[in-house]
């Protein structure tokens, strides 16, 4: 799967969901995911009110670290 936004392409092929916050109000789709790839990248990808994407980018290691220590997503079994 690629994920298109803005005119920009980003593969999400192995990509892995290790973060994400919804915004408030509840009834809004708006948030972001933080995945993981592969290679060891992480990119961000944000979510607007009706849960379309409108808007990716690239995050440094450092960064990703800090949204996964406050915002980690749980696996569901």
């Amino acid at each position: 799967m690629h994920l298109s936004c803005n005119g920009y392409t980003y593969p999400t092929e192995g990509g892995e969901v290790v973060a994400s916050e919804k915004f408030s109000p509840e009834w809004s789709e708006a948030g972001w995911i933080l995945y993981r790839m592969p290679r060891g990248s992480y990119f961000k990808v944000l979510y607007g009110r009706e849960g379309k994407e409108v808007g990716f980018s690239v995050i440094d290691y450092d960064h990703a670290q800090d949204l996964i220590a406050k915002h980690k997503v749980t696996p569901v079994f």
